[in-house]
């Protein structure tokens, strides 16, 4: 891990025993990080900025800047490009969160955010 670089690292999840995972986002990468070998490794990310939504290597993130873990997928705050994207950790899949009800990012509900109204202060 000495010789890994990592630019503006943001955010960072534990997964699993002895491995966490990281948003580094000057890299455009999300990083994983064996704590027991300290061997650091490129998990997503094409290390290029841009908006490509393929699986792996191939897939490019811009800063990702934020990082939540729920059954096995990692939702990814994409923040240049004003998404978040979901790694499902299993098959390396991953796709765009979709703000909509019923979606496929294994979550059974998300509330129509148009609907939400902030209440009056007292």
């Amino acid at each position: 891990a000495k010789e890994a670089l990592l630019q503006h690292p943001l955010a960072l999840v534990c997964w699993r025993k002895n491995t966490l995972l990281i948003a580094d986002s000057y890299n455009h990468k999300i990083k994983k990080l064996d704590l027991g070998s300290s061997r650091i490794e490129t998990l997503a990310g094409s290390g290029r900025a841009g908006n490509g939504e393929s699986s792996g290597g191939n897939l490019e993130f811009s800063e990702p800047g934020g990082l939540a873990l729920l059954n096995e997928k990692l939702y990814i705050a994409d923040t240049n490009n004003h998404r978040i994207m979901v790694l499902d950790l299993q098959n390396n899949d991953c796709r765009q969160l979709s703000l909509t009800e019923g979606n496929s990012a294994g979550l059974p509900y998300l509330p129509n955010l148009s609907k939400l109204t902030l209440a009056k202060k007292r």
